[in-house]
């Protein structure tokens, strides 16, 4: 960010704190509308919202990493069982003793 407001500068832009601020976070995608509502610092330090948001992304793709692997975890248990259970119904079908019933009509 430091880049941008160089460069800005050498065209002869100067902005205020405040002005980069808004400028920097009114350019971010819709979808961080919550984080930069969520988000207030009223010093307007730009770095500051980046290391905020990098933490937030961080944050993010843990939560999703830990999900897809509790998610495959549960998969794996469930087919396991499956199969378990699928293996004891061959053994009792093969191991249960035949009953013939007579009836008598009287």
């Amino acid at each position: 960010m430091l880049d941008l407001r160089t460069q800005l500068e050498d065209t002869g832009v100067t902005l205020a704190d405040q002005a980069f601020y808004s400028y920097v976070a009114e350019s971010l995608p819709e979808s961080l509308d919550l984080f930069i509502t969520l988000y207030e610092d009223s010093t307007c330090n730009v770095d500051r919202l980046c290391d905020k948001f990098a933490k937030y992304e961080m944050r993010k793709k843990v939560h999703a990493s830990k999900t897809a692997k509790s998610q495959s975890a549960s998969d794996g248990s469930v087919a396991l069982f499956s199969q378990q259970l699928e293996k004891r119904r061959e053994r009792d079908c093969r191991t249960l003793p035949v009953m013939i019933v007579v009836r008598r009509d009287t």
